[in-house]
C-alpha cells in the first residue's frame, strides 16, 4: 500500500498528456500488487495464495521497469525512493511466497 501511495506521488510529477498513458499506466502496475495480494489471500486456498502472490511480484517487476523507463524518458525526476520500495517489497513477497511452499 505503501509503495502504490509513493507511486501515485511521484507520477503527479508526469506532463499532463502522460495522464492516460504512461502515469496511469504505472499507477495500475502499483495498485495491482496489494490488490493481488489480497484477492488471493480471501480465496483462503493456499495454491491461489501462490498464484495471486506470483501475479504480484510479477506486477511489481512491471512497475520497476515502468519506473526505470520515465526516468530515462524525463517524464519523473527520479524513482531511487520508489525503487528501493519496490525492492522491499519483492523480498517480502518472495519470503512469503517461500514461507507458503514449505
Amino acid at each position: 500500500m505503501t509503495l502504490a501511495e509513493m507511486v501515485y506521488k511521484v507520477t503527479e510529477q508526469m506532463p499532463k498528456e502522460e495522464a492516460f498513458g504512461m502515469r496511469r499506466q504505472t499507477r495500475n502496475a502499483s495498485t495491482s500488487i496489494p490488490a493481488n495480494i489480497a484477492e488471493g489471500y480471501g480465496r483462503h486456498h493456499r495454491g491461489e495464495y501462490l498464484q495471486f502472490l506470483g501475479i504480484a511480484s510479477g506486477s511489481l517487476t512491471e512497475l520497476e521497469t515502468l519506473l526505470e523507463l520515465s526516468v530515462r524518458l524525463n517524464l519523473i525526476k527520479a524513482a531511487d525512493e520508489e525503487l528501493a520500495q519496490c525492492a522491499s517489497v519483492g523480498r517480502l513477497l518472495y519470503r512469503l511466497r517461500q514461507s507458503l511452499r514449505t
